[in-house]
C-alpha cells in the first residue's frame, strides 16, 4: 500500500500483497484539527508467519495512523448520515498523488465510502487477538 512507512510488517505476517479488503474496520478516529486519522482493524486473513511470541490467536489486530491528513471525505448511505462502526471493507485502494502525498480510498459492504489524502502513514501495532467469551468481542492477547 502506498505511503505507509512500515508496510513490510503486515506483509511479513500475511504475505506479499496483503491488503485490508474483506477485513473489519473496528474503529476509526478522525482528528481534523490535528490532521490525523487512526484506523483499527481486526484481520481474519490466514497468518503465514506468526511472530514467535504469539501463542493463541484467532484474528490479528492492526492499529494504523495517517498523518498530515489534508482531505477527509466521508460519504454514508444511511438517511441519518452517521458512521456506524464496525465495517467490513469491500474495497481498498491507495495511490501516490505526488512525492509526499497519498490517497487511501475505502468502501464498506453497505456502500459507505471513505477517502483520506495524507503525507505519511505508519502501522503502530500488530497484535494477536482472540474472542472473549464474556463480551463476545475480539481482544488483544499478549
Amino acid at each position: 500500500m502506498h505511503g505507509i512507512e512500515n508496510w513490510f510488517v503486515p506483509e511479513q505476517i500475511f504475505g506479499e500483497g496483503f491488503d485490508f479488503q474483506g477485513e473489519l474496520l473496528d474503529n476509526m478516529t478522525v482528528h481534523p484539527l490535528g490532521g490525523s486519522v487512526n484506523l483499527e482493524w481486526i484481520v481474519s486473513k490466514q497468518v503465514l508467519h506468526a511472530p514467535e511470541r504469539w501463542h493463541a490467536y484467532e484474528k490479528v489486530y492492526i492499529n494504523m495512523d495517517l498523518f498530515d491528513v489534508s482531505d477527509i471525505d466521508i460519504h454514508t448511505v444511511s438517511a441519518t448520515q452517521t458512521v456506524s462502526i464496525p465495517y467490513v471493507i469491500r474495497s481498498v485502494h491507495t495511490e501516490t498523488i505526488s512525492a509526499h502525498s497519498f490517497r487511501l480510498e475505502m468502501e464498506s459492504e453497505n456502500g459507505d465510502r471513505f477517502c483520506f489524502v495524507y503525507q505519511a502513514a505508519r502501522i503502530r501495532n500488530v497484535k494477536p487477538a482472540a474472542l472473549n467469551p464474556l463480551t463476545k468481542e475480539y481482544e488483544v492477547t499478549t
